[in-house]
């Protein structure tokens, strides 16, 4: 262990050298206690040893995340911490997207070098030790020896076949339009949409009295129309299954598990209802909901980017409005999927609209994702970090 090494003992140790990896002995200098002044976590996934984070595919060992990553469970997008912390229970996807339980959680404190990996259309970066590997084209990789334009492994769930509990094009309009308001005894459910949108309309009540055999109310007001129904029941389903919030929202457990035309309904009612189809983009403030999204989509075998600006605070009749949650935009270039969401197609007929090469930033490879690498950097971090 480090505390007991002592000065003057031989260790062995890798070096680079003539662009080969190889071990050398080093002789100890000095072993100098650091004050550890914050904490970092770790957890352990038996048998395979590899989970998603920040949909990126990583080993677990004793190095170390920062507590803001995302993992990938089977209950949805939880950060590190809040599954370290937690202590409970919980089933992460492995490499090849099997559910696997989480048998160990870790905790420690870290002052020092941390790796910070950025992809090409995927804006969450990936922070961690420079020893903790992650899975790329060239086998598992140390964050620290991550190169620009290699190409890692991104995370594609896969759960169990299963049949969805509600519609997937309700749940899609939901996902995009639907909130939740609890005041007093009241609990009702409201899908909001243009006063214009009159196929969205009745086809959200349609569907509402078919799941939930209640014919809804359709509140028309101004410029919007609302779909409402009021009822304690529904309100509680759906947020263990969705979330509540904007900003809390998830894709409904299970997802992955439906069929691909279900998905893929999924997707196109959530574009109907959130996405701006001449920009071929849905747009969300729920991170989760952006990162799981991102998944769904790769997992149909589309080309999405992801990106996210802050939103600047407005202004109303002289009033300041803060913004409080950053804009997820989850974007599709490529005609083929804009054809299968409804989306306008990207005119080609001039050198500033042509199509990119599909396979210059993600490719799929023997069933899996793989995004490639814009650049890595070094930065100094003082901490928790986290592993499983």
């Amino acid at each position: 262990e480090a505390k007991d090494l002592q000065p003057k003992m031989h260790v062995r140790a890798l070096c680079e050298a003539e662009a080969r990896i190889k071990e050398t002995n080093h002789v100890v200098v000095s072993v100098v206690p650091l004050e550890e002044r914050a904490d970092v976590y770790c957890m352990e996934v038996p048998a395979t040893g590899w989970f998603y984070a920040n949909d990126v595919l990583v080993h677990n060992c004793s190095y170390c995340f920062t507590g803001t990553t995302q993992i990938h469970t089977v209950g949805g997008l939880r950060t590190i911490e809040d599954i370290v912390l937690d202590q409970q229970s919980v089933h992460v996807f492995d490499a090849n997207g099997d559910e696997r339980t989480v048998t160990q959680f870790h905790r420690r404190q870290y002052r020092g070098s941390m790796i910070r990996v950025r992809l090409w259309k995927l804006c969450v970066p990936l922070e961690g030790t420079p020893n903790h590997k992650i899975f790329t084209e060239r086998g598992e990789i140390p964050l620290g020896e991550i190169k620009r334009n290699d190409w890692v492994r991104i995370a594609i769930p896969r759960e169990a076949e299963t049949k969805p509990e509600i519609d997937p094009r309700l749940a899609g309009l939901y996902t995009a339009e639907g909130s939740l308001c609890h005041s007093g005894r009241s609990h009702t459910l409201a899908l909001t949409f243009g006063a214009h949108e009159h196929e969205y309309v009745h086809e959200t009540a349609i569907k509402l009295w078919h799941r939930f055999g209640r014919f809804p109310r359709i509140v028309r007001q101004g410029t919007v129309a609302r779909v409402e129904i009021h009822s304690k029941d529904i309100y509680q389903y759906l947020i263990e299954r969705f979330g509540k919030g904007a900003a809390g929202k998830h894709l409904p457990k299970g997802i992955f598990g439906w069929s691909e035309v279900e998905r893929l309904d999924f997707m196109r009612a959530w574009m109907d209802g959130d996405g701006c189809k001449r920009l071929g983009r849905i747009c969300t403030s729920s991170s989760a909901l952006a990162l799981q999204g991102f998944a769904l989509a790769l997992s149909l075998k589309m080309r999405p980017s992801l990106f996210v600006r802050t939103v600047p605070d407005a202004f109303y009749q002289g009033r300041r409005i803060h913004a409080n949650y950053p804009s997820w935009s989850l974007t599709f270039e490529q005609n083929p999927d804009r054809e299968r969401l409804g989306c306008e197609l990207k005119a080609l007929d001039g050198p500033l609209h042509q199509q990119k090469n599909p396979e210059q930033f993600l490719r799929f490879k023997n069933g899996h994702a793989y995004l490639r690498v814009k650049n890595a950097e070094t930065f100094d971090f003082n901490g928790s970090v986290y592993n499983l």
